[in-house]
């Protein structure tokens, strides 16, 4: 048995013999071939993941395709549903559109023989309405604005002509017209005398409380 010497110098009996007779060449092939399949199987690797990446991103696109595709089929039948009832869809349009013009063209409407009833009804026992002329705002026409300082706003007047046979006591007609709906002031104008009757002319005007509002939107509060 030949001694050993390792490596620090120091010489060991009994050791193991060993000798490398493999030429260089054979050892460094070993390693370039070990180095190969290292870099085949990373190869291989990325191959898969590209593979991989590919189907992912095509299974993907398919994915948005059919939803795409889904959408636009579900957008056709709606359309296709709503074609059915377009002419219920016209209809209600153009009913809502003559509500919208009846409520327009009333807006400014006053039922005149219950005014004039009105204030027949609180005139003094014995006088009789001979005359009556109304001017009122229209939809498309404002009424003319007060003038004078202590006047109120207005859309619209009645101008009557009164008769009795008694003097007229003016004064007591224009407080007792204060309870007429919209009043805003009453002016007389003459009082004439013709044998054994009298006549009083009177101008009223009124403000929206007078308007019949037959077709207004009546708007619940919720409180």
């Amino acid at each position: 048995m030949s001694p050993a010497v390792r490596k620090d110098g120091r010489l060991v009996l009994g050791g193991s013999p060993r000798a490398d007779l493999l030429p260089p060449e054979i050892k460094l092939a070993e390693k370039s071939g070990a180095q190969r399949r290292v870099m085949g199987f990373v190869l291989i690797g990325v191959v898969a993941a590209v593979v991989l990446g590919y189907v992912l991103v095509s299974f993907t696109a398919q994915s948005a395709q059919d939803r795409f595709v889904a959408a636009n089929r579900t957008t056709d039948e709606l359309l296709a549903e709503q074609a059915k009832y377009i002419e219920v869809r016209q209809l209600n349009t153009q009913v809502q559109a003559s509500k919208d013009a009846r409520l327009v063209g009333t807006s400014t409407e006053v039922n005149w023989k219950t005014y004039i009833d009105q204030v027949s009804d609180l005139l003094p026992k014995g006088v009789e309405i001979t005359a009556v002329r109304a001017t009122a705002a229209s939809p498309v026409l404002d009424f003319p604005v007060a003038t004078a300082p202590l006047e109120g706003y207005r859309i619209g007047q009645l101008d009557f002509t009164a008769e009795s046979k008694d003097i007229p006591d003016v004064a007591a007609w224009i407080e007792a017209l204060r309870e007429l709906p919209g009043f805003v002031d009453a002016t007389p104008s003459a009082v004439t005398a013709v044998s054994d009757v009298y006549a009083a002319e009177v101008t009223i005007h009124f403000n929206a409380g007078a308007l019949a509002n037959r077709f207004a939107v009546v708007e619940e509060v919720t409180e």
